[in-house]
């Protein structure tokens, strides 16, 4: 009897029968769907390889800057005159800091999306067309 079972649970070139397949499917999709979900849960909740508490070095102000370790009150302001940034390795790049400070704060800085520029938030919008 389990031969005949098995027998029938798969067709002769080996494929799984309409229901069994179709069962597999839906439990393979919904596997899925949710490794995506809790992935993307993770990655919203921690930015992957930075510490919890880690600064955007194109958002941040410059007395939260002077509280990473190696950096003062001068590095902020250079780092803070010098937005935007593309990626924190242009902080070494544009010698904005020194080998030795980027090591320090290299695991609790991060780069967010371009802001607009300090030196463009005095100017006025240009009008819309007609």
């Amino acid at each position: 009897m389990p031969a005949a079972r098995a027998a029938s649970a798969t067709s002769p070139s080996g494929l799984r029968s309409g229901a069994n397949a179709d069962k597999e499917k839906c439990v393979s999709a919904r596997s899925s769907a949710v490794v995506a979900i809790v992935f993307a849960l993770g990655c919203s909740a921690v930015r992957l390889g930075h510490e919890a508490n880690a600064v955007d070095v194109n958002h941040a102000d410059a007395a939260a800057l002077a509280g990473l370790p190696g950096l003062g009150p001068a590095d902020a302001d250079r780092i803070v005159a010098g937005r935007p940034y593309a990626a924190k390795e242009d902080l070494l790049r544009r010698r904005i800091l020194d080998a030795h400070q980027y090591d320090a704060v290299e695991r609790y800085v991060f780069v967010g999306p371009p802001g607009m520029p300090d030196y463009l938030r005095d100017v006025p919008p240009l009008p819309q067309g007609p």
